[in-house]
């Protein structure tokens, strides 16, 4: 008799166990060719009847900005350093490119531009407008920005050994 009713409770929690819905959707970002279809991300994925829905939209904003402005990091303190700088033509074409992701199909031009402009000061990357190029302001040629990334190379290496020092002075110390 028990053991009808151990039998009788196992098929219940079973019946509950394989009854739990996931939610509908699942973002995620995944490096290239590191997707496992092992737990805890493959159970996720599939749906009760085996179908799937997968959306493959462009790099992150911060990625596109960093690779257009040639910076290999963001600005470690963004209100006063300096990673690289872009034209708004720039910025435009990377618009473009991201209002082809479904989450921004319907936003404006105008909007994901702004919202670029605030993604790059966050990175520390400057927006250079025509203006200053025009007045000389800033040097946007070939040669000058290459000159701004080897003084900005110069500067990283700069920052790196004045931490590396200070973190030896400080196990000097213990």
């Amino acid at each position: 008799m028990a053991s009808r009713v151990a039998a009788k409770v196992t098929r219940k929690t079973k019946a509950v166990a394989d009854s739990i819905v996931h939610p509908p959707f699942l973002k995620l970002i995944i490096p290239a060719q590191q997707a496992r279809p092992a737990p805890p991300l493959g159970p996720q994925l599939g749906k009760a009847d085996r179908s799937y829905d997968l959306v493959i939209s462009h790099p992150s904003s911060m990625h596109l900005l960093r690779m257009a402005a040639a910076a290999k990091k963001g600005a470690s303190s963004p209100g006063t350093e300096v990673c690289g700088r872009l034209s708004l033509k720039h910025i435009y074409h990377i618009a473009e490119l991201k209002k082809q992701d479904p989450h921004l199909f319907t936003a404006d031009l105008q909007d994901i531009c702004k919202m670029l402009i605030g993604t790059a000061h966050r990175l520390g990357i400057e927006i250079v407008t025509q203006d200053d190029i025009e007045s000389g302001k800033v040097d946007y040629t070939p040669s000058g920005y290459a000159n701004f990334l080897q003084d900005r190379e110069a500067y990283l290496k700069q920052k790196k050994l004045e931490t590396e020092t200070a973190k030896q002075s400080k196990m000097m110390r213990l």
